[in-house]
């Protein structure tokens, strides 16, 4: 059994952007073999995020922060959210989802995965790669079915 070590909700890791960038895929591919459920967030400058909820390697997904969390100073622009659209990610929905994100069931989705989140990183968030990003990993329950014939929403924890 594979078990990678979490930092714990309120202990985060700090590293740069660039960092976190290079290193994507491993993460993402660690948490995905650990048999725990894990969340990891990623916090960056201006309040803006990017979480992770891994519960095996057939029920993961993303989430990009949304207009919901930022103040008025730190508010995705229009163009910020048609990117995010534009790269995959589903608008928010006020019930259960109200964060962009993105959700896969499957491992070929792994790879649009990584690519999506690099690239609102890049281009959304735009910090440089000597930016500050702190790393959050910690175990959760797992989710209960779904809903009304919908998947449950992971952040509900």
């Amino acid at each position: 059994m594979t078990e990678i070590e979490l930092t714990g909700q309120c202990l985060p890791v700090t590293s740069t952007v660039g960092s976190f960038l290079t290193n994507l895929p491993e993460f993402l591919g660690a948490l995905l073999v650990d048999p725990r459920c894990i969340v990891a967030i990623v916090d960056f400058s201006q309040d803006r995020y990017v979480q992770f909820w891994l519960d095996s390697p057939t029920d993961y997904s993303v989430e990009f922060v949304s207009n919901a969390f930022l103040s008025e100073g730190s508010a995705l622009s229009e163009l910020d959210e048609s990117t995010l659209a534009e790269f995959g990610f589903s608008g928010p929905a006020p019930e259960g989802r109200p964060n962009w994100y993105r959700t896969a069931g499957s491992m070929d989705e792994f790879a649009d995965v990584i690519r999506m989140t690099a690239s609102a990183v890049r281009e959304v968030i735009s910090e440089s790669s000597s930016g500050s990003v702190m790393t959050r990993t910690f175990e959760v329950e797992r989710r209960c079915g779904p809903i009304d014939g919908e998947a449950a929403s992971p952040w509900l924890w």
